[in-house]
């Protein structure tokens, strides 16, 4: 796995070039893998936990049930599982949907649907992203792309937070920087 500098794990990847980096995917496997990061900005890890029966695919509609591993307490080193559900309505992007649809239909309910290792997934990643796009780009890129956009569309620090699966306001503040703010200035001063 290659090391990401903070600037290359920062690049925004935008919907035009996820499209090159989606059709530059060798297997339906790979175009799963790359759209569930995109369309969820979920880290590797809760990625490569989905099952099948946490994804509804209904019409445009698609439900994402994500689930992670939280620290609870630093000091006792004990866990609890933070989960959340997103839905999302891909109207324009029907394809994404079709491959996502095809690429489940080989699982049964409980099977996890990224059967590979988060070293496999970087690389899938890594790879596509280079020949694409000629970036050095990880699955993280994916995650902050998301968060960043939803700040560029005005959506609230609490959005952002629910959706990146987030247990502090904190962890969003760098999309902060992604708005759009106009600023009046005075003449007089």
């Amino acid at each position: 796995m290659p090391e990401y500098s903070k600037s290359e794990i920062e690049y925004i990847i935008r919907g035009d070039e996820f499209e090159k980096i989606y059709k530059w995917a060798d297997s339906r496997r790979d175009k799963a893998w790359l759209i569930t990061l995109y369309l969820t900005g979920c880290r590797p890890s809760e990625a490569l936990n989905l099952t099948k029966k946490q994804i509804a695919i209904e019409g445009t509609h698609i439900t994402f049930q994500i689930e992670t591993r939280k620290l609870a307490e630093r000091k006792t080193r004990r866990f609890y599982v933070a989960k959340r559900t997103l839905n999302l309505n891909l109207t324009h992007h029907t394809h994404y949907i079709r491959t996502l649809e095809s690429y489940l239909n080989r699982f049964s309910d409980d099977d996890k649907i990224f059967p590979f290792t988060e070293k496999t997934g970087y690389n899938i990643v890594s790879k596509v992203g280079m020949r694409a796009i000629g970036k050095n780009i990880c699955p993280y890129n994916f995650r902050h792309s998301r968060m960043t956009m939803m700040a560029e569309k005005g959506k609230t620090d609490e959005e952002i937070m629910r959706y990146k699966g987030a247990r502090s306001i904190r962890s969003v503040k760098p999309y902060v920087h992604a708005r759009k703010i106009d600023y009046e200035i005075d003449e007089e001063m």
